[in-house]
């Protein structure tokens, strides 16, 4: 987890941060190139692909390099870019802060109760505080690095992590757990919570249409028949297996 990777970021170079080190990238590397390899053999065939790979990179450049270059960019988001490749390119999260209201649930602090926070009161003339003892536990398991006490944020990817840190806490200063938990907004300020209202019937009826369409047009598709003559002199196409690539 993040966490961990944290403090082994921290910790001293040592025999045991090494090897863990290298075995981590010699795993990305592992993968990276398995995929890139998979990737090129959809497109020429794997049988083609390996006598690509059984000829040599010097008989196959273009199809050589862009294996190779998919694997460093592959390379790059394992090692580095990672969880910020949810946050600065991908869609998700934009589209869903479109796409919410106000009754959509989400992962969310209970604030009423969690406020005041602090360490956890002892004596009778101890302050009164909120069941949040302020670990920021929540924020170190967060993979995007956000503090979800401070309400939902784009870059939050629903991974639940901080629900189970923050009830790993509550457990051992014997409060009630889900003081991180699923609730919409109106929940969070105390109003009932409403299932059926304009928005949702609006994006049922959108699904209902496109599923619609997409039947008719399957249902209403004209068949056609093709004619695949090879060129005298010439090998347009291949044969793999029971399938042909042009």
């Amino acid at each position: 987890g993040r966490e961990q990777r944290i403090k082994l970021d921290a910790a001293p170079w040592s025999g045991k941060k090494i090897a863990l080190r290298l075995g981590k990238y010699a795993t990305f590397l592992f993968v990276s190139l398995n995929i890139a390899h998979a990737a090129a053999a959809i497109f020429v065939g794997p049988r083609e692909f390996l006598a690509m790979i059984t000829e040599g990179p010097s008989l196959h450049p273009t199809a050589f390099f862009l294996v190779m270059g998919f694997t460093a960019i592959l390379m790059f988001n394992f090692t580095w870019f990672r969880e910020q490749f949810c946050v600065v390119l991908c869609p998700y999260g934009r589209l869903q802060s479109v796409l919410h209201d106000k009754e959509s649930i989400t992962v969310s602090y209970f604030e009423k109760r969690g406020e005041p926070r602090g360490k956890v009161a002892k004596g009778a003339a101890a302050t009164p505080r909120g069941d949040c003892v302020d670990c920021n536990r929540c924020v170190a398991v967060c993979p995007t690095g956000i503090d979800i006490r401070n309400g939902l944020q784009m870059e939050c990817l629903a991974c639940l992590q901080c629900v189970d840190a923050c009830n790993d806490v509550m457990s051992k200063v014997k409060r009630p757990p889900e003081l991180i938990g699923f609730a919409s907004h109106q929940q969070l300020i105390g109003q009932p919570r409403k299932v059926v209202r304009p928005r949702l019937l609006v994006y049922l009826a959108l699904m209902v249409l496109s599923l619609g369409t997409l039947g008719v047009s399957l249902v209403t598709r004209t068949p056609f028949e093709s004619n695949v003559i090879r060129t005298k002199g010439s090998n347009p196409f291949i044969v793999d297996g029971d399938g042909v690539c042009v």
